[in-house]
């Protein structure tokens, strides 16, 4: 059965207008409803409730102190006029007359509570644990509707693709605009604040705001009291491809910058660089690979080989990566990882060294991690030789003025790793002095760039060239004189002996001391 509800109260002040014929009564009053059954004022009524998240079992247990579960018709319409639910006075008559019990035409508001709260569960489950349950809110009929609002798709499209990009750039949650105005946290607020608060009225006019307000019209009837649910404005903005799933996204594709810089990581094979890093970390790898392969047969999946390689920390470019698919995975998609096990452990051991017994197997030395460790840029005979004039010009000032280079570097290194950026290197020769230019800094970068990129200066072996210490340069000298035959009388010495000891004092005259040879130094 249907029940219509219908009727508009009008008050004596309005008859008298209309009875004299001073106003027509279509301006003075909207038109009439169109009538609605139970089940459309009902679920009206539970769209409401999810709404606002209303609970409506603990607004009537005020009336019933005894938990009988009836209430009289008059606290009926009251609970409902606490939870300002949007029907009519017909409507909620209506409503307390399908739920009467007993001859004191009480209402059962246990029925009505579980008919209402259907919206979020179902009751007695335990007894049908099989039976099927949607989502939450999932049985209410959605009254929003973007279409049929007196403005083109076209332009509310344009408008939300504006307010994401306007919230994705400066950050704006768009919700949290309006959740001080929703104690309720319903979703939705009037209009009025709606437009006061916008975020970004210097980019959207007022009629801008009016045609947003009207696409997510969320009840009310008048402009000043109609809701909007600025929640669900901030879903579709926050994802655009619910608003816009037929449109192309843009796109902006990185496009790295062709280098143009040879490095000495390329002269290496894939196997060479995982070789690398296994000798520098004394890592195992059969050992993780046998722990995918129970049956000892030599494959794995590929998954499995990213797992030990994420396990064992190795880093492996994508291009090295595929290197050694294509090469050590048969037909049927397995990789054979005893060949690759194999072939780095040569840094180890050879295979088949027990018909060799008398063969010597050298370990594996700094030579070996090189490719793990080092990358450097290639250069030409000429650039090696600017280099060297480079260091020579530098070192002749650190020894003459004394210059600390060592711990003026590493004020900019703090954690000790040995590199600095090569605008920090160009700030330390500029403070101390030196008159690089810039086509120098870059040629000193090109021997001190030694992590495959040209960034990361290794101001270590930088000051070790340019700053070397006084033993060194003893050696040196020392070296330089016992090779050079035109200066006899510095290759000896009157009070040290050619190992070092010193010369007593009444033998000093008797004594020569032999001259000093390269092998003796060394």
């Amino acid at each position: 059965s249907v029940l219509v509800f219908a009727g508009w109260s009008r008050n004596s002040a309005a008859h008298a207008m209309m009875s004299t014929g001073s106003i027509d009564p279509e301006q003075l009053y909207p038109p009439r409803p169109a009538a609605r059954s139970f089940e459309e004022m009902f679920d009206h009524l539970r769209h409401h409730v999810w709404q606002n998240r209303i609970r409506m079992r603990d607004m009537f247990q005020d009336f019933d102190p005894l938990r009988a579960g009836r209430v009289t018709g008059a606290q009926f319409r009251r609970v409902l006029d606490l939870a300002r639910v949007p029907l009519t006075s017909e409507e909620k008559e209506g409503v307390a007359a399908t739920f009467e019990v007993g001859d004191l035409r009480e209402v059962n508001y246990f029925a009505f509570c579980d008919r209402v709260d259907e919206v979020f569960t179902q009751k007695h489950l335990e007894k049908a644990p099989t039976k099927p349950v949607g989502e939450p809110g999932s049985s209410v009929k959605k009254s929003r509707s973007t279409g049929s609002i007196g403005f083109g798709q076209n332009r509310l499209t344009e408008l939300l693709h504006r307010l994401a990009s306007l919230t994705k750039s400066r950050g704006v949650v768009l919700k949290y605009c309006y959740q001080d105005f929703d104690p309720l946290k319903a979703g939705r607020c009037n209009y009025n604040n709606f437009k006061r608060f916008f975020p970004f009225k210097d980019r959207f006019s007022q009629e801008d705001i009016l045609v947003l307000a009207k696409a997510y019209h969320d009840g009310g009837t008048k402009e000043q009291d109609h809701f909007v649910n600025y929640l669900k404005l901030h879903n579709d903005v926050t994802s655009p491809t619910s608003f816009a799933s037929g449109s192309p996204i843009a796109r902006s594709t990185f496009v790295p910058r062709p280098e143009m810089v040879q490095w000495s990581l390329e002269d290496s094979t894939p196997e060479q660089r995982l070789q690398a890093q296994v000798v520098m970390h004394r890592l195992r790898l059969p050992e993780l690979f046998q722990d995918f392969d129970p049956l000892r047969k030599g494959y794995c999946t590929i998954r499995q080989v990213q797992t030990v390689c994420a396990i064992l920390g190795v880093t492996i470019s994508q291009q090295d990566f595929d290197h050694f698919i294509q090469k050590y995975t048969r037909e049927d998609g397995m990789f054979c990882y005893s060949e690759l096990c194999a072939e780095v452990e040569r840094a180890f051991t050879d295979v088949g060294l027990e018909k060799t017994p008398l063969k010597r197997i050298q370990m594996p030395d700094s030579a070996t991690t090189v490719p793990a460790r080092r990358s450097y840029q290639r250069m030409t005979h000429f650039e090696a030789e600017e280099i060297a004039r480079i260091e020579s010009a530098v070192r002749d000032r650190v020894q003459q003025q004394r210059i600390d280079l060592l711990h003026r570097f590493q004020d900019f290194d703090p954690i000790r790793t040995g590199h600095v950026t090569k605008a920090q290197a160009a700030r330390v020769f500029s403070t101390l002095g030196f008159d690089l230019t810039e086509a120098e800094l870059e040629l000193l970068g090109k021997k001190y760039f030694d992590l495959g990129n040209r960034r990361d200066f290794n101001y270590l072996e930088c000051v070790a060239a340019c700053d070397p210490p006084e033993d060194i340069l003893v050696a040196k000298k020392q070296m330089l004189v016992a090779r050079s035959p035109s200066l006899p009388h510095l290759s000896r010495s009157s009070y040290f002996t050619a190992m070092g000891d010193i010369i007593p004092k009444g033998r000093m005259n008797t004594i020569k001391a032999p001259l000093i040879s390269s092998y003796q130094i060394r």
